[in-house]
């Protein structure tokens, strides 16, 4: 009998060591297939992984990768999941959270989460993150200071396009304008550059500088249709004053 029951253990030992193999497999592809942008067959391998065995993480990336869907509601309820199945959550869950709320625009409920992740992280802190709630939540100075300290962690040009745009709204025309001209030198593919100029000469009232540089931002991004919507305007103005 304790031979029986030994060689029970020894083959549950198995099948458990193959059971976690095989869920992690499923967990790596789905990260390779997330990072390459293939959403639809990283949610296959995420549900698989779930299936086999329910890991925090699991639930988590599959958070992440319906929140690159826009499936913001299922995104929240794997955020949630994966939140109460690991008790000592790392600083990119609570990252993963607040980017959910802002989408779903709940700026006030995303900031405690952006602000723990930001007091937790040892690596790259999301002041990005919480420069863009303080902006839409017109807070200008404080979205000011994270974008720019967004900007000192690792440049990107949706930061120096928010950056911009808050200067722009604080009245610094000049800042805005520089920070226009460097997501055109450093992002040259990028259409931001350019429909971020053409916003200030809008606003600015200076309508030939507003058409010229956004029909450049229509040359790169050609569907834009808040593009189309400023560029009409410019030449609205431009004809009435």
């Amino acid at each position: 009998m304790k031979q029986l029951i030994l060689l029970f253990f020894i083959i549950l030992s198995h099948v458990s060591i193959t059971f976690s193999q095989k869920a992690e497999k499923l967990f790596e592809n789905g990260k390779i297939s997330y990072k390459e942008r293939n959403y639809e067959a990283a949610l296959k391998d995420f549900d698989q992984c779930i299936e086999k065995e329910g890991l925090a993480d699991c639930y988590a990336w599959r958070a992440t990768t319906y929140y690159a869907l826009k499936k913001y509601d299922n995104a929240l309820q794997d955020i949630n999941t994966a939140f109460s199945k690991n008790s000592d959550p790392p600083a990119w869950y609570y990252t993963a959270k607040g980017r959910i709320y802002i989408n779903m625009r709940e700026y006030k409920t995303a900031l405690p989460f952006i602000q723990k992740a930001i007091d937790m992280e040892t690596g790259d802190k999301p002041y990005y993150e919480r420069g863009y709630i303080y902006y839409y939540t017109y807070e200008y100075n404080k979205a000011l200071t994270d974008f720019t300290s967004a900007l000192n962690q690792k440049p990107f040009a949706l930061a120096i396009y928010y950056r911009g745009l808050t200067y722009q709204t604080l009245g610094n025309m000049e800042n805005a304008l520089k920070d226009a001209r460097m997501i055109n030198e450093k992002y040259a593919d990028s259409y931001l550059g350019f429909f971020l100029m053409g916003y200030i000469y809008l606003y600015d009232r200076k309508y030939d500088q507003a058409i010229n540089s956004l029909e450049e931002a229509l040359k790169k991004q050609p569907r834009d249709m808040l593009t189309f919507e400023y560029l009409g305007k410019a030449y609205y103005y431009k004809n009435d004053f």
